[in-house]
């Protein structure tokens, strides 16, 4: 029989690190105790609170039968009595018989202090609503056969959302929506009866292999709760986009554990000031589809969260996780100048080892690279390795950052080690990284530095995961352009042209593409395509203008014109061009505005002068047609065809003598003149 039933110190350390939530740190030192006390009756006691506490209560079970009657082994006899109470209820539940749980509480019975406190495995399901008639029957649907209760807790429906609740058998409570998420929360804890709360959203779903899991953990008693992954999708037709990240969502529904936080609320807080240890539950997933930008654009989540996270940490300013919260919000809003600020005061007050900190470092490093200031990126990088958050995200956002420096080989090491890595289980982020996007790095990065061929193979391996990529399509379509493949490049491009992100580059690159495959028509519609969708990228204008006049279609031109001026200035030089087009379509009128308001911004513009006078000579107006010749020439002395269609003007306004020197003039300048020598002649033979 084990010797000394007094209170060990470390075997009360150990409790303490279990609840603590530093079951690693306590299994060494109870290691270290053991090996000098082996058959220490507190010690086993204590390592058999370990094993529960680690999900291998049928060890712990063997610890208590080793650690005799002493006052931790009756507490340990009290958690294992009750684990198995649960098991049986879970069996009369579902039907099953559980021999195992029999026959173990007969073997403790005798150990456990009575009475047991009541221990149950009722599951409440609780949600806090407002308008999700589209969204509710889905997740209530999701929730059959798991929980025996649900509570819906509207906050000001509008639609149809209480009448799909009620279908499906939910209690129903209200409450006056007050900007504060936990106290709305709080409010369908109170209306719910069961033992464990199952915290969802109407915008989720509970994965249809989650029961198991599920049942594992409520028959667990001894655990507050349990943090269950949320698979966020952030695309809205390709599920591959995915932000993870996992809160506890199911726990024991006791009078202590309350939700706390105005926003991004959570219920760990107070489980860790009750001391009451939660877990990961493996098995368990929740689908959530209400952070696509569809969803968050349709409902104006992202001003509204922004405004309460705000107001959150002016509040509580020393609050990482809400700084977190604010700078992930900031990076969904694409407002990086914010991101880099919040992040910045967020990693100021992580604490070690805090689950987001390599996220917020990530999504510091990736603001600073979006900013224009990539070599600011690496040293938050370097920082994060130096505070134990480095890792997979880190490497990928390195790589990035010397990928935009055009540091390939250092960018090349980064990704390499990206790529070497695992997503760690529990990992809070944009599991995506892990899935596709890293590939995506290492070929651009590959492609710098001419390793075509590998760089493809990478783009291939994203897209593999995620068809629908554009950053993935467009790189690889660029990469076989270079690598002259540009019939599979223009496939490429074409493929996609109507993704959002690339939309615009690839256009232009199957524009371009067409250009030299010598089909300008086809490349003035791509470009084109590309103005109308974003008409502050002249480059696309200038693709379509000047393959409008490779195939000479004027319409097309004047078209492009008139695109531009309608949202920006044009020059005097466009403006001259499309007089031009105008002028060829007999559109003369519109021509001699075009010219005059060139004239206006530049009144030494030959060019403009010239064609100005070339109109005015179509119209027979001789003398204007002459006098913006002569201006022009004052500004272009040695245009030998602006002498000679002055000599025109001249001829026809019958000043024969003007006419002569201005044709001679011609032929000093361009000896071979052909129309000059004719014109001469006959004017010379007439006098």
């Amino acid at each position: 029989m084990p010797h000394r039933k007094k209170p060990h110190p470390i075997a009360d350390q150990v409790e303490a690190l279990i609840r603590q939530g530093k079951a690693d740190e306590a299994k060494k030192q109870l290691a270290d105790a053991l090996a000098l006390e082996p058959q220490n009756a507190d010690l086993l006691a204590a390592e058999g609170f370990l094993y529960a506490y680690s999900g291998n209560e049928e060890r712990a079970i063997e610890d208590l039968e080793k650690a005799g009657h002493g006052p931790r082994a009756k507490r340990l006899a009290k958690l294992l009595s009750e684990y198995l109470i649960c098991r049986q209820q879970l069996a009369a539940k579902t039907e099953k018989r559980d021999g195992f749980a029999h026959l173990h509480l007969e073997k403790i019975r005798h150990i456990a202090p009575r009475p047991l406190d009541h221990v149950g495995i009722k599951l409440s399901a609780c949600l806090i609503v407002k308008n999700e008639e589209k969204n509710l029957a889905r997740c209530l649907s999701s929730l059959r056969g798991v929980v025996d209760e649900i509570v819906v807790v509207d906050t000001g429906s509008t639609d149809h959302t209480i009448q799909i609740a009620e279908r499906f058998g939910a209690k129903i409570g209200y409450f006056k929506w007050n900007k504060d998420f936990s106290a709305a929360r709080n409010h369908s804890l109170e209306i719910a009866t069961g033992d464990w709360a199952l915290w969802i959203d109407a915008d989720e779903e509970l994965t249809s292999d989650s029961i198991a899991a599920i049942h594992r953990a409520i028959v667990r008693p001894h655990f507050g709760g349990f943090a269950i992954e949320i698979v966020n999708f952030t695309e809205d037709q390709n599920e591959a986009a995915q932000y993870v990240h996992s809160p506890i969502r199911l726990f024991r529904r006791l009078p202590e554990v309350r939700f706390t936080g105005r926003i991004h609320e959570q219920i760990s807080p107070s489980l860790d000031a009750a001391g009451l240890p939660w877990a990961y539950l493996h098995g368990a997933k929740l689908l959530h589809y209400g952070y696509r930008p569809s969803e968050m654009i349709e409902r104006g989540k992202i001003n509204r969260t922004l405004e309460m996270l705000e107001r959150e940490v002016q509040d509580d300013p020393t609050n990482s996780f809400q700084w977190f919260n604010l700078a992930n919000a900031y990076t969904a809003a694409d407002d990086f100048l914010n991101v880099e600020r919040t992040a910045r005061e967020c990693a100021k007050l992580l604490p070690e080892g805090d689950q987001v900190g390599a996220l917020t470092y990530q999504l510091w490093s990736n603001a600073l690279v979006k900013l224009g200031r990539p070599a600011e990126s690496v040293r938050v990088c370097d920082q994060a390795d130096l505070r134990g958050f480095g890792g997979l995200l880190n490497e990928f956002e390195r790589a990035n950052a010397f990928l935009t420096l055009g540091l390939v080989e250092e960018g090349l090491v980064a990704a390499n080690r990206c790529l070497a890595l695992e997503w760690p289980a529990e990992m809070t982020g944009d599991r995506s990284i892990a899935e596709y996007k890293r590939f995506i790095v290492r070929g651009q990065l590959l492609a710098l530095n001419g390793d075509l061929i590998e760089a493809i193979a990478m783009f291939d391996r994203a897209l593999k995961v995620n068809h629908q990529y554009g950053p993935a399509i467009y790189s690889r379509a660029a990469t076989l352009e270079r690598s002259g493949k540009i019939e599979s490049a223009l496939e490429g491009f074409l493929a996609g042209k109507d993704i959002p992100s690339v939309g615009q580059l690839c256009l232009k690159g199957a524009g371009r593409i067409c250009t030299r495959l010598g089909l300008p028509k086809r490349a003035a519609e791509l470009y084109k395509e590309a103005w109308l969708r974003d008409s502050v990228d002249h480059e696309s204008w200038i693709g379509w203008v000047q393959s409008a006049e490779a195939y000479g279609e004027l319409s097309e031109i004047v078209e492009a014109y008139s695109s531009f001026a309608k949202q920006n200035q044009p020059t005097a030089d466009m403006l001259i061009n499309w007089g031009r087009a105008l002028d060829a379509m007999g559109e003369f009128s519109r021509a001699l505005i075009c010219y005059k308001e060139a004239l206006e911004r530049e009144p030494n513009n030959a060019n403009g002068l010239f064609n100005c006078g070339d109109l005015y000579y179509k119209l027979e107006d001789f003398e204007l047609a002459a006098e913006m010749y002569q201006a022009g020439l004052r500004v272009e002395p040695s245009s030998a065809n602006g002498w000679f269609v002055l000599g025109n003007a001249l001829a026809r306004l019958g000043v024969q003598q003007g006419a002569i020197t201005a044709y001679r003039q011609a032929l000093s300048l361009r000896p071979e003149y052909p129309e000059a020598i004719h014109n001469l002649e006959l004017i010379c033979a007439a006098a």
